[in-house]
């Protein structure tokens, strides 16, 4: 229900607020970084705070907790070890490593709404919150798939 209610919150805001102004020409860079900033918190409160979603969650706090990211350095993926180094040389509770990623992932896709020019924005968010992946809680729909759901009710 947390995810309908921020697609429908984000298209409501884009739709009166943001698109409004945007129209009338009234709306600057700097006035659209200023009203994203409420939804891009509630963004990335919703994608970095999640807990126990995706088949790997426990396996990436894991990675965040102990910083044992050797394969990923043969793999080389450099901006993952760095973020998981990130969070263990400061000492930051592993789900922060969460937080960070969604934070990443926020600020480009607000960089693509910016820099984009859309006829109907409100079919482009309906389709990202449907559909990405980011805001699927996949571990529910793997448990109805296995038809193994006894502890996610």
């Amino acid at each position: 229900m947390v995810y309908v209610m921020c697609a429908f919150y984000s298209i409501i805001l884009f739709n009166s607020v943001i698109i409004g102004y945007q129209k009338k020409q009234l709306l600057s860079v700097k006035s659209f970084n200023i009203l994203i900033i409420l939804p891009a918190i509630y963004w990335i409160a919703l994608l970095g705070l999640q807990y126990n979603t995706g088949t790997d969650y426990f396996e990436y706090y894991r990675l965040f907790k102990t910083g044992n990211v050797g394969l990923y350095i043969s793999k080389k993926e450099y901006g993952f070890v760095a973020i998981v180094n990130l969070i263990k040389h400061f000492k930051l509770d592993p789900q922060f490593g969460f937080i960070f990623i969604s934070t990443i992932q926020v600020f480009f896709f607000i960089k693509f709404l910016r820099n984009m020019s859309f006829k109907r924005i409100d079919y482009f968010l309906l389709v990202y919150f449907c559909c990405s992946t980011a805001f699927i809680n996949q571990r529910k729909y793997d448990c109805i798939r296995r038809r193994n759901c006894e502890k996610y009710g």
